[in-house]
């Protein structure tokens, strides 16, 4: 069984405290992957929340994405170690990697989120295609049908813009509760 983790970076300066999310994806043998979503951790609950999800499985390889911080992945690959007997690995971002050639000068600095996307991505059939990530940031990389990563734009996400205008405007406003619809027919709700 093979287990992948993406653990996300709420706000780009967090503190200890502030609650971030766990993403989980277990590969059984069966091929049927199974997805775990833990919200709102901190580094004060995260081994609550990995002995009541994670201490039955019985993975033999893990590999995971981190962009929380050192300390989320200090913890987590010590738990692993000492539970599953097994090293975590990171997943890191290369100039060449599984058929994929990444165009940052400094592969390294290219997000692991955004490289785990691209490469996921790489493994389909494709032609030229735009690989987007909303979250609090919306990534797009741009990834050729010969699997040559052309770069990639980082843009604030849905909710940063919306605040963004609040702040920036005069008579620009909107009511959270009139925002259930994708395209807007007033500028309330178009927000």
């Amino acid at each position: 069984m093979k287990t992948v983790f993406k653990i996300t970076n709420k706000n780009s300066k967090y503190k200890e405290e502030e609650k971030r999310k766990i993403y989980c994806f277990i590969i059984p043998p069966d091929g049927v992957v199974k997805q775990f979503i833990y919200e709102n951790y901190n580094n004060q609950n995260i081994e609550q929340f990995i002995n009541q999800y994670w201490i039955d499985l019985l993975p033999h390889r893990i590999i995971a994405v981190n962009v929380a911080g050192e300390k989320v992945a200090i913890n987590l690959s010590n738990w692993i170690k000492s539970n599953w007997k097994i090293e975590l690995e990171w997943l890191i971002p290369q100039a060449n990697a599984y058929g994929v050639i990444n165009a940052y000068n400094e592969p390294e600095k290219l997000g692991a989120d955004r490289w785990a996307a691209i490469l996921g991505a790489s493994q389909q059939p494709h032609d030229n295609l735009c690989i987007v990530d909303c979250g609090t940031a919306i990534t797009i990389d741009v990834l050729l049908a010969n699997n040559i990563h052309l770069g990639g734009l980082i843009i604030p996400g849905l909710k940063l813009m919306r605040e963004s205008l609040i702040s920036n405007t005069a008579r620009v406003r909107y009511n959270v509760e009139l925002l259930p619809r994708l395209l807007g027919c007033d500028t309330g709700s178009a927000v």
